[in-house]
């Protein structure tokens, strides 16, 4: 048997229960040339709106008199009460109780529909928008990034550039000094032998005196 498969641009589920995404995934055989698979947990995002309606028949049947004003209570539900009539147990009856009378899961139909269908492309437009900005402030992140490395680098550069000429610096000191030194250590050296000279010549000449007296 050739099994059929839908052909749709998008594909939008939307339940409360994130866990469905399971059930949306054995369905991708038959949604394979659908482009978009969107998951969401709210509603309200694609501007779905649910609203209770009664089974006119079995709730004839149980309310009799009263079924007027149970279907307009019905009718009345906030979406906190059909969000706790969903919360219970599809084998949980009854749901609740309006005017006691009980209200069965039989007795009720909720029904979605889409209140408004730009909702959908505005809320994908406003998408594109933030991937755009995403885009573009990832750019400036990269061009920033790239400043700062290239600034990283001059800075690296400059130091080692800086700590070879220090190096050259203190060896060009080192070497100064050395050779002030031993130009200082030949002067002395020199008056030094100048000194004995003369402490000789001055000896030499006092033992002349002495014997000529």
């Amino acid at each position: 048997m050739r099994r059929k498969t839908c052909s749709n641009e998008k594909f939008i589920v939307i339940h409360k229960d994130r866990f469905i995404s399971k059930d949306v995934e054995s369905l991708k055989d038959f949604v394979r040339e659908t482009r978009k698979v969107t998951l969401s947990q709210d509603r309200k995002l694609y501007g779905v709106e649910m609203r209770v309606e009664p089974n006119y028949p079995i709730l004839g049947k149980k309310a009799s008199a009263k079924v007027k004003s149970i279907i307009q209570q019905i009718r009345d539900m906030t979406d906190e009460d059909i969000e706790k009539l969903l919360s219970k147990d599809q084998n949980e009856d009854p749901l609740t109780t309006i005017d006691n009378v009980l209200i069965e899961s039989e007795g009720i139909h909720i029904v979605y529909r889409i209140i408004n269908v730009e909702t959908i492309q505005q809320q994908e437009q406003q998408q594109h928008t933030y991937n755009s900005i995403d885009s573009i402030y990832q750019g400036y992140i990269n061009i920033l990034l790239y400043q700062i490395d290239f600034l990283n680098r001059y800075i690296i550069e400059q130091y080692h550039l800086f700590n070879n000429q220090l190096q050259e610096l203190r060896q060009i000191f080192i070497y100064e000094l050395e050779q002030q030194r031993q130009a200082f250590n030949r002067e002395l050296e020199r008056q030094q032998e100048m000194f004995n000279n003369e402490i000789v010549k001055l000896l030499i000449d006092n033992m002349l005196d002495k014997i000529n007296e």
